[in-house]
């Protein structure tokens, strides 16, 4: 699970520049969920050897969202994740690319602007835990 999520750090910064509506709506729905908020400047300040290729990632992320659910404390079940990805779906989301290891899943949904990737959101599944990251 632990290389599931560094992978997706790594991929999310290149896929998408803004948070929307589904990820305030997830929020509201699950109120008590651990939630972080990394701002532009807050990934800056990792970037402590001035890497160039890691300031050009970050340039145009303005915030980076993560919301993490534990199923068995919220209940959240398979119906609500087949929900969220029907949501997702119905908002123009195009599923761009799921990975599977073992008991996870990780699934990337974009909205297109254009030729810009305008929303991105990311869902990890494993077995005790969801977490999704808008960005």
């Amino acid at each position: 699970m632990r290389k599931l999520v560094i992978i997706t750090l790594l991929i999310s910064p290149l896929l998408g520049f803004s948070q929307g509506k589904t990820m305030r709506a997830l929020s509201d729905e699950y109120p008590d969920a651990f939630k972080l908020m990394f701002y532009h400047s807050s990934l800056n300040m990792l970037n402590i050897e001035d890497n160039e290729a890691y300031a050009r990632v970050i340039k145009d992320i303005d915030r980076i969202k993560l919301l993490r659910i534990e199923k068995d404390k919220f209940d959240f079940a398979k119906e609500d994740l087949k929900d969220l990805r029907e949501a997702l779906l119905d908002r123009s989301y195009e599923e761009l690319m799921m990975i599977t290891s073992k008991d996870s899943k990780i699934s990337v949904f974009i909205q297109e602007d254009g030729d810009d990737v305008a929303v991105s959101y990311t869902h990890l599944r494993a077995h005790e835990t969801y977490i999704t990251i808008s960005y």
